[in-house]
């Protein structure tokens, strides 16, 4: 999804009473209503969301990675590949939502490792 899309969508949202029914919308009402100060505060709202994503991606790959017993060095130069990897961050700043959906991948992966199933289930 990009960013201009989302944009349009949060505009409908925005102006409408429904984002739910509406049969023009192709994406979800949750990715409306988060991408909704794209609209009102700023046009980086967006990329700024999907970075932000990234770097979270980041901090997750690099616990895991730790909690499987890389060395932390390697472990930090295994996620540095993956933050500057130059698909990544035109990925994540043309503002694709693609970052959301291998968070949400990636914190049930590491809440199945911590043996926290609920919280697994949840994402």
């Amino acid at each position: 999804m990009s960013v201009c899309a989302c944009r349009a969508h949060a505009t409908l949202t925005l102006c409408s009473s429904c984002s739910v029914w509406a049969s023009s919308r192709r994406y979800n009402p949750r990715s409306a209503w988060t991408l909704l100060p794209n609209v009102a505060v700023t046009r980086v709202w967006g990329k700024a969301v999907f970075v932000a994503a990234d770097v979270a991606i980041a901090a997750i790959l690099l616990d895991l990675l730790v909690r499987r017993g890389v060395q932390p060095l390697h472990a930090v130069g295994f996620t540095s590949t993956f933050l500057f990897l130059p698909l990544s961050i035109n990925v994540s700043t043309r503002g694709s939502a693609d970052a959301l959906v291998c968070l949400v991948v990636l914190a049930m992966l590491r809440a199945l490792v911590s043996r926290r199933h609920l919280a697994a289930a949840c994402w």
